[in-house]
């Protein structure tokens, strides 16, 4: 951390108080919670809520007064209005936006600036944050998971059935506490004992896998059906819980969002999404799947299906008891690898560890701004419509099989060139922007060494995660200058980063030809090339590097991505690497794609290998071996069935199709012929049936479940087709010229 107190307040709040694990608001104030001498240390204390307005003359005639302070500057937000009370400060509000929805024509932006949620408030105005003096170890973390029988042969729980039970909840420290609540009596004794023992824990925070939609939502609409308070909160509030969203890339992911006081609440699914976002490689986001990715030590098998749970409850309840550790210890392995960029950012935003995982890395931003704004006392700009603007530069010269191959890339491009040039915000009157991002950089340099250079495997997994978090935090500082409605926005900045950034990439891609490299493929910040001759050694690769780097501008630097032995190029953003110890990266949608059926996940996976390893001939092998399968009927079903995730409701979707808007999907008539109505957020396992070739997935899509392995009817002509298309797709990487021999069918 910084050491210089303006430099210290600038990126991890003024107020170092050491051990905050929790906040929550409480009455005129605010309660928190600290960890000293290794327990809890509960204080409450006075604060003023408040809000920033543009037109404090619309408060003359609020009773009673808010104290209103005018800020320096001549910023659209140029006064503060501070109240005796979170209701004081709602009911100034709401008369200020009533005043506005009744004149909205007599303005241009609203004329207040709210911050609604209020642990978010008290950090802001006190400038404090979570944890600091603590890591990511010394926290008081409880693992939760849970399961239920689904009554009338329902595929799912739903907790708003009355057939529907809770029959076991798990729960663990992952070190020496393990408690496994049974339902032994009544359903309503089992949530009451839950919630016992939480409360007697009292975790600072609670981890789960698929948290959210899961086990906390389906603990909540039991407990009212049974009149049951859950009193989670520290200050022995209720659970309460609400629709949200969370941004992931490109897409918004909606889910009932629950708030317990003074705790955070972390699930381990949306942990595993924003890792993918960086790394685009996880086939599916179960706990022990992406617990086994992150962690090749781990042989955590995969879940039970939701329909086998009654069974096991029945007749076989100690692999229920299992299936049940396996979730938590796989939850834990997820949280330990990818949460430490989050309490990272917990030590630093004024943010709960539960919003740093939920909120976009805009609003993240913002609000790092926004916070040293209010400590000067500075008003605040009003915020800026984005545009669109060019983007980075790609480029593709050389495609198929090739051997020998370097990659260098541009450390940290865009927030080189914003270092290196200066670039602020146009409204950045207090300098705030420049700071920040340099401290972070370093941070993401040094986290991205250790995942490169450590030698034992948990702790490049951990250090990898933690870079590639910071580098989309990172990143987002160009993108936030171009993101609409935020404060600091400014896109004639964005614009002219992407613009220089693509003049460094080319220049970058002329360097390495000069030194005798062939160009395959340039990718926004980096060059894939062959390496030139007698560029065989270590060695002369970091001489390589090192002259290239002499002729490059100062504050642009290039480091080795790596040596490749082989490389698959196929399009823009489309390859295959073989790295020198054997591993195999896919890169691309071309390669890869999530909605194929596994057996055609393995089959493209294995080819791509034989082909970076030199032995096209296990190819035909492979094809030939999962076709006598698929004939025989003896391929594992699980292999040749899809799952896919329920986007929208059925009601939308029949609308939908109805109104010729969209497709029939396989997985959505498969959820409208299910014995209860499936929701946004369901999977569905299902395979295709029948005899013809030419058979409509979506007419003949069968539930997974109703597989009878003794009688086995899926669609042998449909697979055998899918599996040949796949061979001709693996053809398709390569040209004539490089196919002899290569598929060695009979």
């Amino acid at each position: 951390m910084a050491e210089e107190p303006e430099a210290r307040a600038l990126l991890y709040g003024a107020d170092p108080a050491a051990g905050l694990v929790g906040l929550a608001p409480s009455g005129e104030g605010a309660q928190l919670w600290w960890r000293r001498d290794g327990g809890i240390a509960p204080e409450r204390e006075a604060f003023h809520p408040f809000f920033l307005t543009s037109h404090p003359q619309l408060l003359d005639d609020f009773k009673p007064e808010p104290e209103i302070t005018a800020l320096d500057g001549t910023n659209l937000y140029s006064h503060r209005v501070s109240c005796d009370g979170w209701a004081h400060c709602d009911a100034a509000l709401k008369h200020m936006v009533g005043y506005y929805r009744q004149h909205r024509s007599e303005f241009e932006y609203e004329p207040y600036l709210r911050f609604t949620d209020e642990v978010n408030q008290y950090l802001l105005a006190s400038g404090r944050t979570h944890y600091q003096e603590l890591d990511l170890r010394s926290l008081r973390v409880l693992y939760l998971a849970l399961r239920a029988v689904a009554g009338e042969g329902a595929d799912y729980a739903d907790p708003s059935e009355n057939s529907d039970t809770i029959v076991m909840v798990g729960l663990s420290d992952g070190r020496e506490f393990h408690q496994l609540c049974h339902l032994d009596g009544s359903e309503q004794a089992l949530i009451e004992r839950v919630g016992e023992e939480i409360s007697s824990f009292d975790p600072d925070v609670i981890v789960g896998h698929d948290l959210f939609k899961g086990a906390l939502s389906y603990l909540a609409a039991r407990a009212r059906r049974h009149g049951v308070k859950l009193k989670l909160g520290r200050d022995q509030s209720a659970m309460t819980i609400r629709k949200s969203r969370a941004p992931a890339a490109e897409k918004q992911l909606e889910y009932p969002r629950a708030d317990v006081a003074g705790r955070s609440l972390v699930d381990t699914w949306f942990l595993a999404q924003y890792y993918d976002v960086v790394k685009r490689d996880l086939a599916r986001y179960d706990a022990p799947y992406v617990a086994r990715y992150l962690d090749e030590t781990c042989q955590l098998p995969d879940p039970v299906p939701a329909w086998d749970v009654e069974h096991l409850w029945q007749s076989k309840r100690q692999l229920l008891v299992a299936d049940i550790r396996y979730e938590l210890d796989a939850a834990r392995i997820v949280f330990q690898m990818l949460g430490g960029s989050y309490f990272a950012q917990a030590q630093m935003l004024p943010l709960s560890l539960q919003d740093c995982v939920v909120r976009g890395n805009g609003v993240k931003i913002n609000n790092l701004l926004l916070r040293e704004y209010l400590r000067r006392g500075e008003s605040i700009p009003a915020p800026v419509e984005g545009r669109s603007f060019i983007g980075g530069y790609t480029d593709i010269r050389m495609t198929g099989l090739i051997h020998d191959v370097l990659n260098v890339d541009i450390a940290s491009l865009y927030p080189s060139i914003m270092l290196s040039h200066g670039v602020k915000p146009a409204t950045d009157t207090g300098d705030v922007f420049q700071p920040l991002l340099s401290e972070l950089t370093s941070q993401r340099l040094a986290a991205k060494q250790l995942a490169r250079d450590a030698e034992d495997a948990g702790v490049r997994v951990r250090a990898d995660a933690r870079q590639a978090a910071f580098k989309i935090f990172i990143n987002s500082f160009f993108g936030y200058l171009g993101t609409n409605r935020m404060n600091w926005a400014d896109p004639r900045q964005a614009e002219f980063i992407t613009t220089t950034g693509q003049e460094l990439v080319k220049q970058l891609a002329q360097l390495v030809e000069d030194e005798g490299g062939k160009v395959i493929e340039i990718d926004t910040d980096g060059v894939y090339f062959t390496a030139p001759e007698g560029c065989a050694a270590a060695e002369q690769h970091d001489e390589l590097v090192a002259r290239i780097n002499d002729r490059l501008p100062a504050g642009i630097t290039v480091e080795l991505g790596g040596y490749f032995p082989a490389m698959l190029s196929h399009k823009v953003k489309n390859y295959a690497l073989l790295d020198e110890h054997g591993r195999i990266t896919v890169k691309g949608s071309g390669l890869k794609s999530r909605g194929l059926e596994p057996f055609l996940h393995d089959f493209i996976s294995f080819s791509l290998a034989a082909i970076l390893h030199g032995q096209p001939q296990r190819i035909g092998e492979r094809h030939r071996e999962l076709a006598r399968k698929i004939e025989g009927r003896t391929i594992n079903i699980a292999l040749l069935a899809r799952t896919d995730t329920l986007i929208e409701s059925l009601d939308t979707y029949r609308a939908k199709v109805e109104a010729g808007s969209r497709n029939r999907a396989a997985a959505y008539e498969v959820a409208l012929r299910a014995s209860r109505p499936l929701r946004p957020g369901d999977q569905v396992s299902y395979y295709v049936t029948g005899e013809k070739i030419t058979v409509k997935a979506f007419e003949a899509a069968k539930p997974l479940r109703q597989y009878d392995p003794q009688s086995p009817d899926y669609n042998v002509k449909y697979y055998l087709k899918k599996l040949d298309q796949n061979l001709k797709k693996i053809r398709g990487y390569l040209g004539d010229d490089e196919q002899s021999g290569l598929f060695d069918e009979e």
